[in-house]
């Protein structure tokens, strides 16, 4: 099988346009414009806001996608070889000669500041910002992905994951102009009852653009969807906000808060 990975440059463009493209209705049906105006009126003061809260959903469907395409085809232990070489020749991420699979868990590892992790994604898959990463930063993000790998594989891997991550990450978003995730039922047609109401709405425009790239792979990629609103607002309700922080990441997320302290629980 001759699989091709997810393209951090080509592929990301791709998902970009057409993200852009449901701008407006991605925002609306978040409750965006309740909170900073109409992006109409002489008031409106959203503008920074709105170019990166879409930056950071273009990150979070793009790593959604490339789950779906690499997780499995190619071993934790090779990413991990692959970032420990990174790690004796950072110039490879200058050069973006860096794998897919390997760029793409560096990158939900990295971060600026005190940011959630995988925020800024984009300054480790883009060579192209004049503004590149310290070396410090990519050198954390590093111990960060190899940990993350070796202990998911001490795990096996997970079922459903971009699933999961999906659910996570867009949950929380649609909690920031929102009080409560909530699907309701609503009837479809005559025949049978569906998902429904603003959650599944905005979780609907999200998710098209994403479910646009899929439909494009080919077979051996096995399932590609589509992605309903419906089921993925489920998952998210599911999930307990407790618990929230350890899906997809796992626990790896709470040994890289500020204090570099792991929990009791996860301390070796």
């Amino acid at each position: 099988m001759n699989h091709i990975p997810f393209d951090w440059q080509r592929d990301l463009r791709t998902v970009e346009r057409d993200v852009l493209n449901r701008e407006v209705a991605i925002l609306s049906k978040l409750g965006f414009y309740k909170e900073y105006g109409e992006r109409y009126e002489a008031g409106f003061s959203g503008h920074i806001a709105s170019i990166e809260l879409i930056d950071e959903l273009v990150g979070k469907l793009a790593i959604a996608i490339a789950i779906t395409m690499d997780a499995g085809f190619k071993p934790a232990g090779a990413i991990v070889a692959t970032l420990e070489e990174l790690g004796a020749t950072p110039s490879r991420l200058a050069d973006a000669t860096v794998e897919p699979e390997a760029l793409g868990v560096l990158a939900i590892c990295y971060s600026r500041s005190d940011e959630h992790l995988g925020t800024h994604w984009y300054d480790v898959t883009d060579p192209s910002l004049s503004m590149r990463p310290t070396w410090k930063k990519i050198a954390e993000a590093i111990h960060r992905a190899v940990g993350l790998l070796k202990e998911g594989a001490a795990k096996g891997r997970r079922k459903k994951v971009a699933l999961d991550y999906l659910a996570a990450e867009l949950g929380k978003i649609y909690l920031r102009f929102n009080d409560k995730l909530v699907v309701s039922s609503v009837h479809k047609n005559s025949e049978k009852a569906g998902d429904g109401g603003h959650f599944v709405e905005f979780l609907d425009e999200v998710l098209a653009p994403l479910n646009n790239f899929l439909e494009g792979l080919s077979a051996e990629y096995g399932e590609r969807g589509p992605i309903s609103g419906g089921s993925i607002g489920r998952r998210a309700i599911k999930q307990d906000p407790a618990d929230r922080a350890y899906r997809f990441l796992g626990a790896f997320v709470s040994k890289c808060r500020l204090t570099g302290v792991a929990p009791a629980r996860y301390r070796p």
